[in-house]
């Protein structure tokens, strides 16, 4: 299996998320869910690496997060032809996947920030200003079409494997940081001809439109509902599988998540999710740690039902998902299963614990998954909060440095499990209380060379 993160082109032509995500140590859940999630996946192109690395990160990215989706949701997946990307198998229903992402968004001049953009890249965008309005009506629902449209001129449908099965397109919106946030509802826009508005006493509604404005160049909407000859292929199409969580943001949560991290960093997460009793989204913030229900990654993805579609995607093949479909009275619905967490978009930000370093060579530090592996009995610690593990070379024993936090001030202790006959690691050594994190690193270390 290659390796990601080893170079196979030269630095100069490395993208810039590429080395942040190899480089940066607070990314390192991020780089170790990428490799995870890589380990199972087939390179059918041969280019996936390159492309990784350089020109299409965001892609390949993206490619890997569906992946992932498709695995949890227990799809058989064949990945022995080139294209489409993924044709899936479920209780001998079948369908075939084509993944593209949408890229474009405002220029750097034009960004819409509040407050001081260098200094703070996570402002909230003044969404009220008439030119960004503008830019969700008409510039998102174009750069949307035109990947669908480079994917529909393809007739991947007419792939002898592909015949007779429904065919569905997966898109993902990398307009900018703050993408995740707006680009659902300007593809709805552009797929059904439908904007939202408010009517006169402010309830909402659906608006129907035909068209949209890209610098006085009028772009048909409701795609749909093939409006020219341009689209007439849309009836190929059974659905579109919107996410906008194949970001390095959810490889970061799903990592944390899998304890792929070797100092206990703090997780919060941030956004708006599905009101399930009203129209209008629901605020919400929480750490990952304190998660009332654990994420999946089918969380962010909403598969909209094409009406006009020559063979429909049967509803119950992506069970557990959002789906977007007409009812049987002519109503646009938005299902959410009780599973998920109905996010409607997020930002996620980490507020890192100190990064201790060793010098001993026969003691090394390793991430929270690796030191479970080794802790076979989890004992009681009282509401302490593990912050770092350490093991021997010769994995003889393995240390792990907890924090109490207190009202005003918190402490460290440590413990150290010696290995035990059949792999098993037993509890041998606890220590006292110490108001320095570095003097119990130094003592466990200490402790772990001379058992």
């Amino acid at each position: 299996m290659k390796d990601l993160f080893k170079s196979i082109v030269s630095e100069d032509k490395h993208s810039e998320m590429y080395k942040i995500v190899r480089d940066e140590k607070h990314h390192l859940p991020v780089k170790m869910m990428i490799l995870d999630a890589f380990s199972t996946f087939e390179d059918i192109d041969g280019n996936f690496v390159e492309q990784f690395q350089t020109t299409g990160f965001d892609a390949r990215l993206f490619e890997l997060y569906v992946w992932m989706c498709l695995k949890e949701s227990g799809f058989n997946i064949d990945r022995s032809h080139k294209y489409p990307d993924f044709i899936i198998n479920k209780s001998n229903k079948k369908a075939a996947i084509e993944v593209t992402i949408a890229t474009g968004g405002l220029t750097t001049d034009k960004k819409l920030y509040i407050g001081d953009y260098e200094n703070d890249p996570i402002s909230k965008r003044d969404i009220n200003s008439e030119e960004f309005q503008h830019y969700i009506k008409n510039d998102v629902p174009l750069m949307f079409s035109s990947s669908i449209l480079s994917k529909l001129q393809k007739k991947y449908w007419e792939n002898e494997h592909c015949k007779g099965i429904p065919f569905v397109i997966g898109v993902g919106g990398f307009f900018d940081d703050v993408a995740s946030m707006y680009t659902c509802g300007s593809l709805l826009s552009i797929l059904f001809g439908i904007e939202h508005a408010y009517d006169r006493h402010g309830l909402p509604y659906g608006k129907f439109i035909d068209s949209h404005d890209k610098s006085g160049v009028k772009i048909p909407s409701g795609l749909f509902y093939m409006p020219t000859e341009e689209w007439e292929d849309m009836k190929y199409v059974s659905a579109i599988a919107f996410s906008n969580g194949g970001t390095i943001s959810k490889f970061n949560r799903m990592g944390w998540y899998k304890g792929y991290y070797d100092s206990y960093d703090m997780v919060l997460r941030t956004g708006m999710r599905v009101n399930r009793k009203g129209s209008e989204p629901i605020n919400f913030a929480y750490f990952l740690s304190k998660a009332d229900k654990k994420e999946k990654w089918n969380d962010e993805v909403i598969i909209i039902h094409n009406p006009c579609a020559l063979r429909p995607l049967p509803k119950k093949l992506f069970k557990g998902y959002s789906n977007v479909f007409f009812d049987k009275n002519g109503i646009l619905q938005l299902s959410v299963p009780k599973s998920s967490l109905g996010i409607m978009g997020s930002f996620t930000s980490t507020v890192c614990a100190t990064d201790i370093e060793i010098d001993e060579k026969d003691i090394v530090k390793i991430t929270k998954a690796e030191f479970d592996r080794f802790r076979k009995r989890p004992r009681s610690t009282f509401g302490a909060i593990e912050v770092n593990w350490f093991k021997s070379l010769n994995e003889e024993n393995v240390g792990v440095l907890y924090m109490t936090p207190g009202d005003s001030e918190c402490f460290f202790f440590y413990k150290i499990f010696l290995k035990c006959r059949r792999d098993i690691y037993r509890c041998g050594v606890v220590s006292g209380r110490f108001d320095d994190e570095n003097d119990a690193v130094r003592e466990m270390v200490e402790g772990l060379q001379v058992l």
